[in-house]
């Protein structure tokens, strides 16, 4: 009604994505960059707006819009994330639409005002909304794709007889134990010396070059706020580059988003081509009813449809009809960062699928058992 307000956020876990809007603490996530559909100062007529500030001092009432979010996977994704921190986007790998994108820990907006203080004060920043703004090293999660650029290439190395490999005097481990010795059950794995070989093939210029196809370097458009990390301004020695711990104010480091990290994903579930992200589908206005909403970006082709199902093919999990991999990053304190890439492979009939999640301080066991299980839940019909 004119002059009154009632505010209610029905899913109460995704508070850093719809965001919320105070007189006091202001405006976050949707609530922020929707704010004109949703106060009713876009989608009329100028002249409705101007006569209802007339008449009334106030815009016409507020637009409904409509999201792409399905809330049976929302749920299940919320579930994976539970008792952890970090974040996960699951999509469309074709359309680019967002299904799911959960971060944890989170908030309850309709209590915002009783507990902003402690919310504030919370180490765990539930405030933050992860999947778009969280930014850390991929490291040897750009595996999947070097895979792919070689295969493109038609240069794929052998694979080293050791798996392991030396980086600054110390030997790092495959982070899960190899199911055999190959390209797929080593990149599957984290073992850092399959890493290490694809980026000494690629090489430093042709390294830079592949991450900003994958769209590493650009912030995603899709109506929320959404970060990216700077471009590395110089890569030396691209395999110790890829899995070495560097500073992030030395000019050569790179972080990305999960929201980033799961459109890359997409390129080898939807033939080599990045998707344009899209979460806010349609806005629902009095003269034309449910307006599509256009995408902010126009799809890249990344790598041949060949090149991205020989990567695929090669990641493939035994039992479902996916690809996955996991890598772990360490920094300073031995805080770590550990992905989980997944999504659909060709020939699945059903709504193409890519996800990533990221789990911050956990373990590769961790990461991937909420990573598979989201994406077999998502994968049955």
């Amino acid at each position: 009604e004119p002059g009154e307000l009632e505010r209610w956020y029905a899913h109460p876990a995704l508070g850093p994505i719809i965001g919320y809007t105070n007189p006091i603490y202001g405006q976050s996530g949707l609530e922020s960059s929707l704010d004109g559909y949703l106060r009713g100062l876009q989608g009329y007529p100028s002249l409705t707006i101007w006569q209802n500030h007339l008449l009334y001092g106030m815009p016409p009432p507020g637009l409904d819009v409509r999201l792409s979010l399905d809330l049976p996977l929302q749920q299940a994704a919320d579930a994976a994330l539970q008792d952890q921190v970090g974040g996960l986007v699951l999509l469309n790998a074709q359309s680019g639409e967002i299904l799911a994108m959960a971060t944890s820990p989170t908030f309850d907006a309709n209590t915002l005002e009783e507990n902003w203080q402690s919310l504030v004060a919370d180490a765990g920043a539930p405030l933050y909304n992860r999947p778009a703004d969280g930014l850390y090293p991929p490291g040897a999660a750009l595996a999947p794709f070097l895979l792919a650029q070689a295969a493109q290439s038609g240069t794929i190395p052998d694979l080293p007889g050791s798996l392991t490999y030396t980086l600054d005097g110390e030997r790092l481990w495959c982070a899960l134990p190899p199911s055999g010795h190959n390209w797929g059950a080593a990149i599957r794995s984290d073992c850092p010396a399959s890493a290490a070989k694809l980026a000494q093939g690629t090489g430093e210029d042709g390294l830079l070059a592949l991450l900003e196809a994958l769209g590493l370097f650009s912030a995603p458009q899709l109506r929320l706020p959404a970060q990216s990390g700077t471009q590395p301004e110089t890569i030396r020695e691209a395999a110790d580059w890829l899995l070495g711990q560097v500073e992030p104010d030395s000019g050569s480091a790179l972080t990305v988003s999960p929201l980033q990290m799961a459109l890359a994903a997409a390129v080898l579930s939807n033939q080599g081509t990045r998707p344009s992200p899209l979460l806010v589908m349609a806005v629902d206005t009095p003269q034309a009813g449910w307006v599509v909403l256009p995408w902010l970006e126009e799809p890249v082709e990344v790598f041949a449809p060949k090149s991205a199902r020989s990567a695929a093919q090669q990641l493939a999990d035994a039992q479902l009809p996916l690809w996955q991999t996991t890598a772990c990053t360490f920094g300073a304190e031995g805080q770590s960062a550990c992905w989980y890439l997944g999504g659909s492979l060709e020939g699945w009939p059903g709504t193409p699928l890519a996800m990533a999640v990221l789990l911050e301080n956990a373990t590769p066991q961790q990461v991937t058992a909420a990573g598979r299980g989201l994406l077999e839940t998502a994968l049955t019909p």
